[in-house]
């Protein structure tokens, strides 16, 4: 792509992600309703294992942001686990 000396530079953001597992009861509508709560999104799953990779909605998020939704996912009883991704980790 084409830019002059003069215009802003373009930064790249890349929304840190979550991973969550879900228990075995909980159902897709329980799983949106929570989702949408909190403010994050669906990006990738369920894994062979359940695993489902999410991120806030809103971005740029903050990593107060992150961390309160992660603490938000991980006291859901329909949740057996909530972290941060390593996808993409260095």
């Amino acid at each position: 792509s084409y830019a002059t000396l003069a215009a802003a530079p373009v930064v790249a953001t890349r929304a840190a992600q979550l991973d969550v597992v879900f228990t075995r009861e909980t159902t897709a509508a329980e799983i949106a309703a929570l989702l949408n709560g909190i403010g994050v999104e669906i990006v990738a799953g369920p894994s062979e294992i359940g695993r489902y990779g999410v991120r806030l909605t809103r971005t740029p998020a903050g990593d107060a942001e992150l961390a309160r939704a992660l603490e938000r996912l991980a006291n859901d009883p329909h949740v057996r686990f909530a972290g941060r991704s390593l996808e993409g980790a260095p």
